[in-house]
């Protein structure tokens, strides 16, 4: 619903800005000289010379003044092939013999001249400024005493652009030494002018009567200098809008003259409608397949001057939406997985809250597409990341190359606290491009260790199912089924959900092929499941890879961090018993006081707090031992680990923030630079305060409430923030994850979020 309002908006507010500029009676600017002016005008039969002399610094007559608005109407063959119809006149001093007597009676009548008197033309009198001014306005339409009288003849000419000058603005005496330069002049603007009431130039009349062509007309440098038609840019600028900047202003261009198709298999986007002002085009199409490459042609349009031009063609790349990036609660993308499902990004971590299916609401050109309820969508978390939720249509499937609007309710609650948008809730338009879903399959089965076998599939799988270890059966190459001990869910790393990996009770033999069999698993949302299907496997792999201990820093004194080279048994890496560290050189020994395990972007990590009365002395050189650590998959490590180390420092280091930030109108989020203990003090409100100054007076505000996100993160809740304040944050005591240290007294300036 939202991509429909926008993209209306967009048409109206530009249809609005062409309509505006092109009820103006003037038409753009030619750029040319007196010479280039005679050499068009002579090409179009209009201006006659002898010997390339053109005369321009002679007067003109009335008879000659007329024969050229008769030219320039592009009426002159007309009037001689009828010269005996127009030769008579009511003129006594018009010879009906004379060459020009045909000219005077075709423009009598058809109201482009007058006489003197209702008896006298006076066709060789020299005629004055004002008198071709008046012939020149009512050959282009306007008529005299109506749209202009003889009073104010230089201020139309000016208006309608056919004398440039800015003193014909206030002019009042007229010229009788008038020239041909000067006639030249006005005959070529007057060929640029619009017509009145219209934006046809009334060069195209020559075109119109059979004259010239087009191409002739265009040839004859009537309108200048024309450059080829191009596309100068040309950009995606919503799922569903794209923009063309041509190298001309625009008459003219329909939906049906514009073709956009998809460059490698050449499938078309419909053409729904489209605006333009000036060289700009605004196509609104059917949805772009994000990223993909398509051919936008314009087949014809006709550009201000009149002239037809095209076809011209332009490569852009479907719309991309910009991933959002913001402190506070927004939606930082959709993706979509299949035909019934998308995944929605946020920028702030997600708890169960989000699974409600009340918050979401989809829409289609306008319409209610799918309503929020448990009956339309199923909502579940995402296990690979902490700011996702996947949304499974139950009823209904996307159309592929179609545009929709999500809306996500403002009552939706980050995990932060922080309500959408400030609860006012967001939409966001995407574009779905899958025209088939996947059924769940098997990527792969193949042995991990010698006592491990992995299975990826192509989707996320239902955690329950997928962990239950008598779904599964392993048979040998004997036929003989081989226990499964353990069935576990990869719940990290970017196979998360979809990775299975099983604990067998024997050792697989390399040189044979096994057979799995798969009773029940059905997918996260169940919409379809692999059931009683067997896949053959080879028992190779890799040879075991022993947990290794690959690495120890010590960049402070109260503290050592520990490198591993595969995942850890998170509660057994937590257990501060299995880690002992020995001076080389002294009787030191020490056990921690806690471990702390971290697996984040592919490093598994554990640091080790040492009690405050054993600090390491970087003069030392020490030797970590750790004993029986269990890997992920429950394998206890067989020897003990053992690596030697050196400490950076003498410093010992104690919890500081690092950043503190809005990410509401009610929320500071507090970013430590290092782990912090979950206890009292840490958790109190009475620990921090927030200053500032209001009306020349200090102010000191408690938090409402603390939530304690992980060990670097803490979120206070206040009654209202502004964001035009300077705030800074004063805690009183804060401790370190093993509660041996602890900062006192500290503050830091808080930034309000982007």
């Amino acid at each position: 619903m939202g991509a429909v309002k926008r993209i209306l908006c967009i048409i109206v507010s530009v249809i609005f800005c062409f309509a505006l500029f092109g009820a103006a009676v003037t038409a753009e600017p030619i750029e040319a000289d007196i010479y280039d002016m005679a050499d068009a005008l002579n090409r179009l039969n209009i201006l006659q010379g002898e010997n390339g002399d053109y005369m321009l610094d002679s007067n003109l007559d009335r008879a000659q003044a007329t024969a050229f608005i008769i030219r320039m109407l592009g009426k002159e063959d007309h009037v001689r092939q009828n010269a005996d119809q127009y030769r008579y006149t009511r003129f006594d001093d018009v010879d009906p013999n004379q060459w020009y007597a045909p000219y005077i009676g075709y423009g009598t009548q058809n109201g482009i001249i007058a006489g003197i008197d209702n008896y006298n033309f006076k066709p060789r009198e020299k005629t004055t400024e004002k008198a071709f001014l008046k012939m020149a306005l009512c050959a282009l339409g306007y008529v005299y005493n109506e749209d202009f009288d003889w009073t104010n003849v230089f201020q139309k000419a000016y208006e309608v652009g056919i004398v440039t000058d800015d003193s014909y603005r206030y002019r009042v005496e007229d010229n009788n030494d008038y020239r041909r330069r000067d006639a030249v002049e006005v005959l070529y603007l007057s060929l640029n002018a619009y017509k009145k009431g219209t934006e046809t130039r009334m060069a195209t009349t020559l075109v119109d009567e059979g004259l010239f062509t087009m191409d002739e007309l265009l040839d004859s440098g009537i309108f200048g200098e024309i450059t080829p038609a191009e596309i100068e840019s040309i950009s995606a600028i919503a799922p569903n809008n794209v923009e063309i900047k041509l190298n001309r202003n625009i008459k003219d261009i329909f939906p049906q003259d514009v073709e956009v198709v998809e460059e490698d298999t050449g499938k078309a986007l419909d053409i729904i409608s489209l605006a333009y002002n000036y060289g700009y085009v605004q196509v609104i199409t059917s949805g772009q397949i994000p990223g993909k490459p398509y051919k936008l042609t314009i087949k014809s349009f006709t550009d201000s001057n009149g002239v037809k031009a095209g076809p011209v063609s332009g490569v852009f790349k479907g719309y991309t939406p910009i991933q959002v990036v913001s402190d506070f609660f927004r939606i930082q993308k959709v993706e979509q997985t299949s035909l019934n499902v998308i995944d929605v990004y946020f920028t702030h971590p997600l708890n169960i809250n989000s699974e409600n299916p009340i918050y979401y609401e989809l829409f289609s050109d306008g319409k209610l597409f799918a309503a929020g309820s448990s009956q339309n969508m199923t909502v579940k978390k995402l296990q690979s990341v902490p700011n996702a939720v996947s949304i499974y249509l139950k009823n209904s499937n996307f159309e592929p190359g179609q545009v929709y609007t999500l809306r996500v309710s403002g009552k939706l609650i980050s995990g932060y606290g922080a309500y959408l948008a400030e609860g006012h809730g967001e939409t966001i338009d995407f574009t779905t491009a899958i025209e088939q879903s996947e059924e769940l399959s098997i990527l792969a089965v193949e042995g991990k260790t010698s006592n491990t076998v992995r299975i990826l599939f192509n989707r996320e799988v239902d955690p329950v199912w997928a962990g239950k270890r008598l779904n599964y059966t392993v048979y040998n190459a004997y036929n003989d089924p081989v226990e499964v001990k353990q069935a576990t869910v990869t719940d990290s790393g970017e196979n998360s959900g979809r990775e299975v990996i099983l604990t067998l009770a024997s050792p697989l033999d390399k040189t044979k092929q096994y057979e799995l069999k798969v009773e029940y698993i059905p997918d996260l949302y169940r919409q379809s499941a692999i059931e009683d299907r067997t896949v053959q496997f080879s028992g190779s792999y890799t040879s075991n890879v022993d947990l290794a201990l690959t690495g120890v820093t010590a960049d402070y004194a109260n503290y050592v961090e520990l490198q591993f080279n595969k995942a850890l048994d998170p509660a057994d890496a937590s257990d501060f018993t299995k880690y002992v560290i020995r001076s080389m050189t002294t009787s030191y020994m020490a056990v921690p006081k806690k471990a702390y395990y971290s697996a984040e972007n592919g490093k598994f990590t554990v640091k080790l707090y040492l009690p405050s009365y054993q600090p390491l002395d970087r003069k030392e050189n020490y030797v970590v031992y750790v004993s029986s650590l269990k890997d992920s998959l429950g394998t206890a490590s067989s020897s003990l680990l053992r690596r030697e180390f050196s400490p950076k420092s003498n410093n010992v280091i104690k919890p500081q923030v690092i950043d503190a930030v809005t990410v509401s109108r009610d929320l500071v989020r507090l970013l430590f630079n290092m782990e912090t203990a979950f206890n009292p003090t840490n958790l109190s409100i009475t620990n921090y305060v927030l200053e500032y100054e209001e009306n020349g007076e200090v102010v000191r505000k408690a938090p409402i409430s603390i939530t304690y996100i992980d060990p670097v993160t803490l979120i206070l809740r206040f009654d209202e923030l502004d964001g035009s304040t300077e705030y800074r944050l004063w805690f009183d005591k804060v401790y370190d994850y093993s509660e041996e240290y602890i900062a006192t007294s500290a503050s830091t300036n808080v930034r309000w979020g982007r």
